[in-house]
């Protein structure tokens, strides 16, 4: 089938944008050839999709077809782009070389003792169907092609298969929305790991050539309001000198929102982004609350944080926790 006619404007695309940073490391030959052949398949479907969906081919489309003038394919929402590497001992593959990066997926691979892939991928990996109705004229899509190798989370669910018959590291950062959005895994020699559970303190003055970055920042604490206003408005205060300032209308939205429907507004943070380059300035914030919340720490039902931090480069991630010693920072360079 012509690549092109997998882009006509009449296809219905099934699934969002991923973006996505995967690290395997296999310490010895796998046991099974499928493990090979998967990642053969799987590498060299992503190789191909960036190919097909490249910002550049997608470009060329809207300038070839004038019937896309009114509709044309964004080239930042619509394509696949990938920067994937293959290290083989000594030798390093780059998908910037096509061609060279396929041979070695099935001459180099095969045959490795070991291997590293490490790859980013970020696009829209999805299945297209079309839309008119197939030879019974009923209203079920005919399918024009779907990536079968994409199960929407990367390589995680077949390496779960064979974790416990062959030693390898496995790292995923993954944002889709189509799955569970932000996801965290590790598997570590046949073993789970559970990131977000392994974090500490140690995150907070570690830095990296990106700044963490966050979105849907979530901070609470739940008491008597009535019976300690003074407090809940030097916590306020305290919010109000200290985020960034053009997060801070949904914070004070919130407020005003819960004072209206009669809620206790206790929210502290509500859905802000908050990036930076260190978390010892959040941390730094969050020890101005403590000091205002330990002294009625008996009186506080319930109090904690939602939302992350990522430095998806690294595989780092942070999250804000309520302990027995207040709101602190906790997070892995997993």
């Amino acid at each position: 089938m012509n690549n092109d006619s997998l882009w006509h404007k009449e296809a219905h695309f099934h699934g969002n944008n991923v973006d996505m940073h995967e690290y395997l490391e296999v310490k010895c030959k796998p046991n099974q050839f499928e493990l090979i052949e998967y990642l053969q398949n799987y590498l060299s479907t992503l190789l191909r999709l960036s190919i097909e969906r490249s910002p550049e081919r997608l470009r060329q489309l809207n300038e070839n077809n004038p019937e896309l003038a009114d509709d044309p394919f964004d080239e930042k929402y619509d394509s696949v782009t990938l920067n994937a590497t293959l290290t083989v001992g000594e030798k390093c593959f780059s998908s910037t070389d096509a061609e060279s990066f396929r041979e070695a997926l099935y001459k180099e691979l095969p045959n490795a003792e070991g291997f590293i892939v490490d790859l980013t991928c970020s696009g829209l990996l999805c299945e297209l169907f079309d839309d008119e109705l197939n030879e019974e004229g009923n209203e079920q899509k005919d399918m024009v092609s779907i990536d079968d190798i994409w199960t929407g989370v990367g390589m995680l669910d077949t390496l779960d298969e064979y974790k416990r018959r062959n030693a390898f590291t496995y790292k995923l950062f993954i944002f889709n929305p189509d799955v569970s959005g932000f996801m965290y895994e590790k598997i570590l020699d046949g073993e789970d790991i559970d990131v977000l559970a392994s974090g500490t303190e140690d995150i907070i003055d570690q830095t990296f050539s990106h700044e963490w970055w966050s979105e849907n920042l979530n901070l609470w604490a739940d008491f008597d309001i009535d019976e300690y206003s003074d407090i809940l408005e030097q916590l306020y205060n305290i919010v109000r000198s200290s985020i960034p300032e053009d997060q801070l209308r949904y914070c004070e939205g919130k407020w005003e929102e819960d004072g209206e429907l009669f809620y206790e507004p206790t929210v502290l943070c509500n859905s802000i982004q908050w990036n930076c380059k260190s978390l010892r300035e959040v941390q730094n914030f969050l020890d101005k609350l403590n000091a205002v919340l330990l002294p009625i720490k008996d009186k506080i039902s319930d109090a904690g944080g939602n939302g992350t931090w990522e430095v998806r480069e690294e595989f780092a991630v942070a999250t804000w926790v309520w302990t027995d010693e207040g709101f602190k920072i906790k997070g892995i360079q997993y």
